[in-house]
């Protein structure tokens, strides 16, 4: 809203020498809005980085564990038909 009222300030301004100061005021804040979404970007990718890794420690989990979980699986899947969680095919 401020850089909306600076520019509005800075069309209707009416003398020449007031409009270097708008400028270098809406520049600051164009600045600090910049900031703002890089700083939210870099939030978003170490979250996204954060998840990745998780993810990647699941599967390492379930690949030292495969054994057991195929035991598991093999007797849920005959003593009551359904199959565990991991054995879904992938994209459904």
């Amino acid at each position: 809203d401020q850089l909306k009222q600076l520019a509005k300030d800075y069309r209707n301004a009416n003398s020449p020498d007031l409009k270097p100061g708008i400028a270098s005021r809406a520049e600051e804040l164009m600045g600090q809005l910049f900031d703002a979404k890089v700083q939210f970007e870099q939030d978003r990718i170490s979250a996204l980085e954060q998840r990745l890794s998780d993810e990647r420690r699941k599967l390492k989990d379930m690949q030292n564990h495969k054994r057991d979980l195929v035991h598991t699986g093999t007797r849920k899947a005959l003593e009551s038909g359904t199959l565990p969680d991991w054995a879904t095919p992938p994209g459904k």
